[in-house]
């Protein structure tokens, strides 16, 4: 199976303006957001005959996370974060993040990335060749600087830093491995976006409103 990855955000869950931690927006320079519903693909389906769960009692996916932001002229985004908490309905047993995707990201953008979803559930960058079957995820940007965090926990985060050459903007997809216990009923995902926006005013930290918690809730299947 070959994912292709879309330059926007197929399905927004949330579209308006960030705002500071005492819910305020900042007067004449919002920052606009959007977040993505979270999409996704039995690990299974995408890699084929090859699959070999580490535990049979489990349900493994690949989910596709995105979001966008969109600062007033004359600002940047210093910074941003994206994170998820995963939980499981009907019982006490949390999901696992097995890997992420970009994991780390320190130096330059890339263009036309093809990521292989191993049997092992690692998601590998790969070289592309001609005629190849694989299962494969195309991307066509990868951000310059980004760091992450939650293998192994119910809490994946990816964490962006401008890079002199390439600012925050616009779109930005990201990756998961997660597994969870059959016997669940389903997996909820609570999304969160916030994001350190620089101006005329100042270095504000912003996040997305209190009051959209119940959009940014998604369950999965």
């Amino acid at each position: 199976m070959t994912i292709q990855t879309p330059e926007q955000i197929p399905t927004p869950i949330f579209s308006g303006f960030l705002e500071t931690a005492d819910g305020t927006l900042r007067a004449g320079e919002p920052t606009r957001a959007e977040i993505g519903r979270p999409e996704w693909w039995f690990a299974s389906d995408v890699v084929g005959e090859g699959f070999r769960p580490p535990q049979s009692s489990e349900t493994y996916l690949l989910v596709r996370f995105a979001f966008s932001l969109t600062p007033p002229p004359n600002c940047e985004v210093e910074q941003a974060q994206l994170s998820a908490q995963l939980t499981c309905a009907g019982t006490d047993a949390k999901p696992v993040v097995f890997d992420l995707f970009p994991r780390e990201i320190l130096e330059e953008s890339k263009n036309d990335v093809k990521v292989k979803l191993e049997p092992s559930l690692k998601l590998e960058e790969v070289e592309a060749k001609i005629g190849s079957i694989e299962a494969t995820i195309h991307m066509l940007k990868v951000d310059p600087i980004i760091t992450t965090a939650g293998v192994g926990l119910a809490n994946p985060i990816w964490s962006y830093k401008k890079h002199r050459r390439h600012p925050i903007i616009g779109t930005r997809m990201a990756y998961a491995i997660i597994g969870y216990p059959s016997s669940a009923q389903n997996m909820t995902v609570k999304l969160a976006l916030n994001a350190n926006v620089s101006g005329r005013y100042g270095l504000w930290p912003l996040r997305i409103p209190s009051t959209a918690d119940a959009q940014l809730t998604h369950v999965i299947p």
